[in-house]
């Protein structure tokens, strides 16, 4: 049986896990393999199974905009990089639309 205080830590701990994996997820994308995420954790010292980096990818992928906390500047450097190798805002703005609209019909 589980006494109080290690009932917290657990909590506390899951808490932090679930944070580190979402912040992994607006990282590297939603469409990231489990195993990816559960390596990048493990050199943090964070051990995390599959299905809980499948119950956050679920949650990130009903999110809306507003839910989703500010993109961290890693992305932002890589969306950068993306525009600078097309060479154009506009062009990624029309190609994201069409990503959006195929998605929707999957």
């Amino acid at each position: 049986m589980i006494g109080c205080w290690e009932a917290k830590y657990i909590h506390i701990n899951s808490i932090n896990k679930a944070a580190a994996i979402r912040e992994l997820l607006v990282e590297l994308g939603r469409d990231v393999a489990p195993r990816l995420v559960i390596s990048r954790l493990k050199a943090q010292g964070i051990s995390v199974t599959a299905q809980q980096v499948s119950n956050q990818k679920a949650k990130f992928a009903r999110a809306t905009p507003f839910e989703i906390e500010d993109l961290p500047v890693s992305v932002l450097k890589r969306v950068k990089l993306l525009v600078d190798d097309i060479g154009s805002i506009e062009v990624v703005k029309r190609a994201l639309a069409e990503l959006e609209e195929l998605a929707k019909r999957h």
